[in-house]
């Protein structure tokens, strides 16, 4: 498979899309956590 020819390069908005999604839903529960986890006394 050329480089050319894989999906995140022929669809390069919606990789990034899905990236930032994935991150998003990975990283808002952890922050979230974390903060109330510091500020809860």
């Amino acid at each position: 498979m050329k480089t050319s020819d894989a999906w995140p390069m022929q669809h390069a908005l919606g990789a990034s899309l899905l990236w930032i999604t994935v991150m998003l839903i990975m990283f808002i529960p952890l922050s979230t956590r974390l903060y109330k986890k510091a500020f809860s006394s």
